[in-house]
């Protein structure tokens, strides 16, 4: 179980690996795009992210330029995610990689070594996320980096001062007492919005949070007045809600993705929540109901 030393160390573990990313050289960016649409539903991150390759080679799978490829990333070698975009991240090659995401209310790190011979892990190795949201000098390069728009000189440095705009916020939050509670619950949150769609009991939660599962379920039932497995489905339902915005996907298959074993536990689970089934409220939206 992580102590609250244990939580501060990890933060100070991702700002090592983050300055260490911060000494390779930007060559090439590669921008994903929302469309087109993958052949199966991926999660989707509607906030600006970059995944960097600090060892090895990294994998992914996007969109760009009308259509869906495949490519291995090196360092020296970026992959910006616009508001929206897609990336499916593959595992059959050894590296290291740092990931940042720029979320409304807060940014999250992250750290993965992966050797390129076990199966794909179910989250990061070490992350952090910030008690507080990127400032206006962080938003405002996220914009001039977007509408460089291509592989430019602009958009590298763009990226460059973002970093290190990271740097100086999580080198801020170490100069900062947070909070017991609110840093085990930044890293439950977190690990959850990474794996909320997996198939994951309490335990798993608690493990990857790195605290006794008993703990686990006071510490969720304080923030949300909800058990843990509650609250979990209530994750799972709000990305539906996504799915059916954004997507043409079958009902069955975005019960699937969302991280239900049976449709008609989603179903029902739906209608509970938003007195309405799945089918109906895609209806809904697509006639421009909003009752």
């Amino acid at each position: 179980m992580l102590s609250p030393r244990a939580l501060i160390a990890s933060l100070e573990q991702m700002t090592e690996f983050l300055e260490r990313a911060r000494q390779l050289p930007v060559e090439r960016l590669f921008f994903a795009e929302p469309q087109p649409e993958p052949e199966t539903w991926i999660h989707l991150h509607p906030c600006f992210r970059f995944i960097q390759p600090m060892t090895g080679e990294k994998e992914v799978r996007y969109a760009a330029g009308g259509r869906i490829g495949t490519r291995l990333f090196h360092p020296g070698e970026v992959i910006i995610g616009r508001p929206g975009a897609w990336i499916d991240e593959l595992w059959n090659h050894g590296h290291e990689m740092i990931s940042v995401v720029f979320f409304e209310k807060y940014v999250r790190a992250l750290y993965i070594g992966h050797d390129g011979l076990r199966p794909p892990q179910k989250g990061p190795d070490v992350f952090f996320h910030t008690v507080r949201p990127a400032d206006a000098a962080m938003h405002a390069t996220i914009q001039a980096l977007l509408a460089a728009g291509s592989d430019s000189r602009a958009a590298r440095l763009n990226l460059r001062a973002l970093l290190e705009m990271v740097l100086e916020l999580l080198y801020r939050e170490r100069e900062t007492s947070i909070p017991e509670e609110e840093l085990l619950w930044n890293r439950v949150f977190d690990y959850l919005q990474y794996t909320f769609c997996n198939d994951i009991s309490r335990e798993d939660i608690a493990a990857g949070a790195g605290i006794h599962p008993a703990r686990l379920s006071r510490l969720v039932r304080s923030r949300t007045r909800l058990a843990v497995r509650e609250y979990l489905n209530r994750m799972r339902l709000e990305y539906a809600v996504q799915l059916l915005r954004e997507s043409r996907l079958p009902v069955e298959e975005i019960a699937v993705q969302c991280g239900f074993n049976y449709p008609s536990y989603f179903i029902r689970l739906f209608r509970r929540r938003y007195r309405v089934s799945p089918g109906e409220f895609r209806r809904r939206k697509e006639n421009g109901f909003t009752g």
